[in-house]
């Protein structure tokens, strides 16, 4: 918006209140901002813990210098992102911090607030005053739904993506009427930015290129060098942004655990799925109030992104530049929300509405949308509509609160098992079987992350004890039960989910781990969802509590060894290799026991 068309607006806001109203609301909204950093840090130090979490263990070696920072691994994919940003902005932290797991949950907080801040200073230039719905911002932003971001490092990655799509919107509302070479340019990097920080900032890139082919196409109209200047500037950033976005999918591996080709996840659970993530921006409560969450989030973005294309459309005030900039950011949105749907839609609502930290990613629904009312909304609609987007981040603030605290010390405790069972002497690999759900999904992983920290003296794991002199014996691989395939020259040839192997053991003993040495492929080229279960026949059924899962093993023709920790009394294993039609190779299989063990 031109700087008149702001100030006319402003008088227009302004006259009727009087200075002593204004400050107050002023006062309001930035103290509401001031208290939710204050607890959102309180938050992170009483309940977090220094312990890394999941993802987080893959930086540590990285942080140490015990392995390369290497651009491979800045690239290599992570689930169905590459995020080489986000991953070089986290490991210096690591690096500057000792591994500290909360310096990343911190910076989380400075992000979002620094962010409501930026947005309640950017409302209050366009419309000349502070209102005290503008409290909905720092509301949906760090309302204690978003919990998840508070304990777990590793959603900076969403908070930064979030961070810099926020960026975009204000980037191209604030361009003027005539965006000059540089406003188009700061688009463009940010919009890179995004790209480099995941797939879920990848997805914004078509509608931001709507834009700057708008704005390519003004600007070449109106002549002369800066007009021309911009117009190749937005074709620049658009071939440059494709680029980089081609190269992410060169070498892009689907993998098979997000369920996409689950039974029944056609278009209409896609739509469900899609109204479940848009639901999360309210936190838990909004799973509390499915599916009347669900609806209500799909209205207030369909409802927004209706509004400002009917102003857009109709505008002849030459604000186009500032109404298509909130229209294509409210149209990426979207199509981050169908993303995740269609690619989570094998998890079904629950599955979706149970992923805590897709609050941060699901904040646009608040946030976004109360900002691209104020900036094409006029009005009682504009200011009914920001009204009632108030009361729903307010409904989110109030709701999530008890949920908080209840999963903080959920979280908390957990950690707590984890030091004190380090404290206790647990050999290393004992304390991956007790907590590698809990803490991180594989075992080898988990194992030489956690010696890598006691090398260091990185907190509690300094105390970490070695594991006692292992006795390694292999078994004839030769399974005692075939279920849905054909098991044929030591390769098994599975027919789909259900197909099995069932190996016994030498005998009925204290088991702590055991070794497979595997090969898999499937026809789709995708990582298998391999699950591993153990079990005393006389006195059990595999069972999920007896149960570890594997799901980015590689699928070629090169052999994968996977330790799988037990530390039960067992006389049987289970292998269920994939959740599709596979051919699996068993090379060897090596039951790991030490002297001294319980008899069974």
């Amino acid at each position: 918006m031109d700087d008149s068309l702001a100030g006319a607006a402003a008088a227009r806001e302004a006259a009727p209140r009087s200075d002593g109203w204004s400050r107050a609301e002023t006062v309001f909204v930035w103290t509401c901002l001031a208290v939710l950093c204050s607890a959102s840090v309180a938050y992170c130090v009483g309940y977090g813990s220094r312990v890394p979490f999941l993802d987080e263990f893959a930086y540590v070696e990285r942080a140490t210098g015990e392995a390369p920072l290497t651009p491979g691994w800045l690239w290599s994919q992570g689930n169905e992102h590459r995020f080489p940003l986000p991953r070089l902005l986290f490991t210096g932290a690591y690096a500057a911090t000792g591994c500290d797991a909360r310096s990343m949950t911190l910076a989380n907080v400075v992000w979002l607030g620094g962010l409501s801040a930026l947005l309640l200073r950017v409302v209050r230039r366009l419309r000349g005053r502070t209102r005290w719905t503008d409290a909905a911002i720092p509301f949906a932003l760090l309302h204690p739904g978003h919990c998840g971001a508070l304990l777990w490092g590793m959603t900076f990655t969403y908070v930064f993506a979030t961070v810099l799509g926020a960026g975009l919107l204000l980037a191209m509302t604030r361009t003027g009427a005539r965006p000059s070479a540089a406003a188009v340019w700061l688009v463009g990097l940010l919009l890179l930015a995004m790209v480099l920080s995941g797939a879920n900032g990848l997805v914004f890139a078509p509608a931001t290129f709507l834009w700057l082919g708008y704005v390519g196409v003004v600007r070449w109209r109106t002549g002369g060098p800066a007009g021309r200047s911009a117009a190749r500037a937005a074709v620049a950033v658009v071939v440059l942004v494709s680029a980089v976005g081609g190269l992410y999918f060169v070498g892009y591996q689907p993998l098979t655990y997000t369920a996409t080709d689950a039974a029944g996840g056609g278009l209409g659970v896609a739509v469900k799925a899609s109204l479940a993530f848009l639901a999360s921006a309210f936190g838990p409560a909004g799973r509390a109030l499915w599916p009347y969450a669900g609806v209500a989030a799909g209205a207030v973005l369909a409802g927004t992104t209706v509004a400002v294309a009917v102003r857009f459309l109709r505008d002849r005030s030459g604000r186009g530049p500032a109404l298509a900039g909130a229209l294509c950011y409210l149209l990426g949105f979207a199509t981050l929300a169908a993303a995740v749907g269609w690619g989570r839609r094998g998890y079904g609502v629950e599955g979706v509405l149970d992923n805590h930290y897709y609050s941060t990613m699901a904040a646009p629904l608040l946030f976004g949308t109360y900002f691209a009312w104020q900036v094409a909304g006029r009005g009682r609609l504009a200011r009914g509509a920001q009204v009632a987007l108030f009361a729903l981040a307010t409904a989110a603030l109030a709701g999530n609160a008890p949920w908080a605290v209840e999963f903080g010390r959920w979280e908390r405790a957990r950690k707590a098992a984890l030091e004190a069972d380090v404290r206790a002497g647990l050999p290393v690999s004992q304390v991956s079987a007790r907590h590698h759900q809990a803490v991180a999904f594989f075992h080898e992983d988990t194992c030489s992350a956690m010696e890598v920290m006691r090398r260091h003296r990185i907190g509690v794991f300094g105390q970490l004890r070695d594991d006692p002199p292992f006795r390694r014996e292999s078994i004839p691989v030769s399974p005692t039960r075939v279920h849905e395939g054909r098991w044929e020259g030591g390769t098994f040839h599975a027919a789909g989910r259900d197909s099995y192997l069932v190996f016994a053991l030498p005998r009925r003993e204290f088991v702590r781990g055991v070794e497979v040495r595997i090969r898999h492929r499937n026809d789709a080229g995708m990582s298998p969802y391999l699950q591993f279960f153990w079990r005393d026949s006389s006195r059990e059924e595999f069972a999920p509590a007896r149960r570890y899962t594997h799901f980015v093993l590689p699928t070629h023709p090169d052999p994968a060894v996977m330790p799988v920790w037990v530390y039960a009394t067992a006389d049987e294993i289970k292998i269920q290799p994939d959740t599709r039609a596979c051919e699996f190779t068993v090379e060897s299989v090596t039951v790991i026991t030490a002297e001294g063990d319980p008899s069974p």
